[in-house]
Formats: structure tokens, C-alpha cells, sequence
């Protein structure tokens, strides 16, 4: 018996992960959820939210361009009614989604209740509940661009 034949093939391939535009647009549309519970978590704590990333940047004192890792900011999907209410847009990309007709928007209630909302919504997509919501909002989005 060879050491190959202990092993488990299988014919799928990283590129094929890839492959779906679908998934992809999943996965970013998780990131992006992910960095908002991340701030929402902050904003109850009182703690600062300082999420960085890696840019390259013109160096002022020599001119060349440097990869340094600088701060970003992230921009919050939630925000408060006249009432105090914690209210919920979820985006893709710069444009909020459509989450049923004419209901682009997520009651919360409290600002405890926010990330318990966020993950939810997490989950949503991760099962692909949200496809043709994020497939609405790409759409949207290429034709504005257009």
C-alpha cells in the first residue's frame, strides 16, 4: 500500500471556491458584517475602534513608496431614530440592500441588542438567505457606476 493511497483525493481545486461569484460576494458581504460587530462591540465597551490595514504610501522624507499600515475608518450601518431606536442598514458596498420591497431597514431596538442583530444577519448570509438581495445591490450598484 503506498502513503498516497491512505490519503483522501478529491478534483476540487481552490479555483473553484473562486469560481462563484455568488460565494464571493457572500464572503464579502461577511467581512464587511464582521467589521461592523467589531465596531458595534467598541462603541458599548467605550473602547476605541481603530481597525488598520496595509496601504502603500509616498514616503515624505524620501520619496518612495513604502507599504505602512495605517488607520481606516469604518462607517457604522446603524444610527438612531427621532425615538432613541437603534436602527440597522446592512450595505454591500456603499449602498444599502434591500432587504425585502420598500424595507431597506432593521429595527433594533436597544444598542445591546445590536450585535446579537449583526450576527443574525451574519448567519443569514452565510446560508444564503440574503443571494438575491446581494445580487439586487450589485446590480444597483454597476448601473450607478455606469
Amino acid at each position: 500500500m503506498t502513503i498516497l493511497s491512505k490519503l483522501k483525493l478529491t478534483e476540487k481545486t481552490k479555483a473553484d471556491l473562486h469560481a462563484s461569484p455568488e460565494l464571493r460576494a457572500r464572503q464579502k458581504l461577511i467581512q464587511a458584517i464582521d467589521q461592523q460587530i467589531a465596531a458595534a462591540r467598541s462603541e458599548i465597551t467605550g473602547e476605541p475602534h481603530n481597525l488598520r490595514t496595509m496601504r502603500w504610501i509616498e514616503d515624505a522624507e524620501t520619496g518612495e513608496r513604502v507599504r505602512r499600515e495605517v488607520p481606516i475608518k469604518v462607517r457604522r450601518w446603524w444610527w438612531r431614530d427621532e425615538a432613541g431606536s437603534v436602527m440597522l442598514d446592512i450595505r454591500y458596498g456603499n449602498r444599502r440592500m434591500l432587504l425585502a420591497p420598500n424595507k431597506p431597514t432593521i429595527q433594533v431596538g436597544s444598542m445591546d441588542q445590536l450585535v446579537p442583530t449583526l450576527e443574525q444577519v451574519r448567519e443569514a448570509v452565510a446560508v444564503g438567505e440574503l443571494d438575491k438581495a446581494i445580487v439586487a445591490s450589485s446590480v444597483r450598484r454597476k448601473k450607478a457606476a455606469a
